[in-house]
């Protein structure tokens, strides 16, 4: 049994509907411009929540999402102005773009660790999935995200922090771009990209950790980021393009983990002074202990301490080999603690070789 598409759009009078438990499937735009409809109760057996579903639904204030849900479409609840809050369930995988836009009363939202995905997989991107969401103050995001997607959480006005997890590898241009009350953002040695303007005009961020791995600085990326007095940037940065720390005026920190001929090597584009004026060169990390995960000096987080773990992703690999090889070979200047793999408090072949042995014996 099924609710066809656009069945009851534009019905601007309709104030509450009971949708019986034999239906398993509501179309496209079905109950889209339903503006007098305030609260809704989608039945168990319905597996997918269309595109246009209930977008423009001004007066709805509760939507009940059950368990047999797994996608939640296109603008499914855009511009449901009214809705504060939102359940989304453990079976749901995938939220697609622009799903909750412009639903300017949601204040806090939790994406569970089964959503694989939110936002577009397809290049054209409209809308963010929580784009223009003005009052949205809290965002927990689940484990099972790789990627926020672009535009994802733009003009979340109200937003003043969020934790990125473990897993995600990709922050998408414009991600965080008019976030102006953020002030505070944790991103994971996972993320091995950050996206062009993924922070533009987030004025009341004061502090970012750019983590290791990530080789480009896009341009716009903190532009107009106002208040940011400290940064830390990695040595794979190969390249800052232009604009990417445009008016940023309180920078006053920028600790870059090589040395001052890595730096020469990096291509930096225009309207980056108030970075490169500040550069502080900073190749050794100091702990308090192996417990320890803030660098005492610039305040860098490091993953929870393994050994071997030299580039702190959490694997113990042959990449850690390379670079504890490249800095015993003089390629690089880098220098962290745990390079001594075998603690005899010396950096030499001898490490080198026990690193090379850990790893070929854990295959």
């Amino acid at each position: 049994t099924s609710i066809g598409g656009s069945a009851f759009s534009g019905c601007s009078s309709l104030a509450s509907v009971k949708i019986g438990n034999r239906v398993t499937k509501i179309g496209e735009c079905a109950f889209s411009g339903c503006s007098n409809l305030t609260s809704i109760t989608i039945p168990y057996g319905v597996t997918s929540i269309n595109i246009d579903t209930f977008s423009n639904c001004n007066s709805l204030t509760y939507v009940t999402i059950p368990n047999s849900v797994t996608s939640i479409g296109q603008r499914a609840f855009q511009y449901c102005r009214s809705l504060k809050s939102i359940t989304i369930p453990d079976s749901v995988k995938s939220i697609s773009w622009g799903a909750f836009s412009h639903c300017s009363g949601l204040t806090s939202v939790t994406i569970p660790d089964s959503v694989k995905s939110i936002g577009p997989i397809e290049s054209a991107i409209i809308l963010g999935v929580f784009e223009y969401c003005y009052n949205l103050k809290s965002v927990i995001i689940g484990k099972g995200i790789k990627s926020i997607s672009e535009n994802a959480f733009r003009g979340c006005e109200s937003l003043s922090s969020v934790t990125i997890p473990d897993g995600v590898t990709e922050i998408a241009p414009s991600a965080f771009e008019d976030c102006y009350n953020l002030t505070s953002v944790t991103i994971p040695n996972s993320v091995t990209s950050i996206g062009r303007s993924a922070f533009e005009y987030c004025s009341s961020l004061t502090r970012i950790t750019i983590p290791a791995g990530v080789e480009n600085i896009y341009a716009d990326t903190f532009k107009n980021c106002v208040s940011l007095e400290h940064i830390t940037i990695p040595v794979s940065v190969g390249a800052i393009d232009d604009n990417a720390f445009s008016n940023c005026s309180s920078l006053k920190k920028a600790y870059y983990f090589g040395s001052k001929d890595d730096w020469r090597k990096i291509y930096i584009g225009t309207n980056n002074d108030y970075l490169t004026d500040n550069i502080i060169f900073h190749t050794t990390h100091i702990y308090d202990n192996d417990e320890d995960l803030f660098c005492n000096e610039c305040g860098y987080k490091r993953n929870p301490y393994t050994p071997g773990d030299i580039n702190g992703d959490g694997e113990v690999d042959n990449k850690d080999v390379v670079i504890l090889f490249r800095y015993v070979s003089g390629d690089s200047s880098e220098y962290d603690a745990v390079y001594d793999f075998n603690s005899d408090d010396e950096v030499n072949n001898k490490d080198v070789v026990a690193l090379f042995r850990h790893v070929s014996m854990a295959k």
